[in-house]
């Protein structure tokens, strides 16, 4: 029973982020990009050693992920006033445009992943719950 739901988990994680690639290439975006757009519209300025901790990556990931949302005209780097070895991520005008698209593109997948199933909140709690007994 448990390999029966591991294998679901596992095609539920790729339908999404199939569902996610699609979408997201509607707004000219690559999965992942969109959480760190989400991050950075919920705070502003944070350094790039933050935002990998945040997003839960390894600075090279983040790294090469600023340079072509940078590159793309959505976020800008600057040297932090205090220690100009750091570097503070910001959101440009484009890159605060994306916000709602991104929101929606959630909400989205959200609607389509969760048709059909009667509490899909308190289904994923439980799921998640397994993480903490491992």
């Amino acid at each position: 029973m448990d390999q029966d739901f591991s294998g679901l988990l596992v095609q539920i994680c790729r339908a999404q982020r199939n569902l996610a690639a699609a979408a997201l290439d509607a707004i000219h975006m690559h999965v992942g990009q969109e959480n760190l757009v989400y991050r950075l519209a919920a705070e502003e300025g944070v350094s790039q050693a933050q935002l990998a901790g945040a997003l839960c990556l390894d600075a090279s990931t983040v790294t090469k992920m600023l340079l072509r949302l940078e590159r793309d005209g959505v976020v800008e780097r600057r040297a932090d006033a205090a220690d100009a070895r750091i570097l503070r991520v910001h959101l440009t005008p484009d890159g605060k445009a994306l916000v709602g698209p991104v929101l929606e593109v959630w909400r989205q997948m959200e609607e389509r992943i969760t048709q059909g199933i009667s509490e899909p909140r308190s289904c994923c709690s439980a799921a998640c719950s397994c993480k903490s007994r491992a």
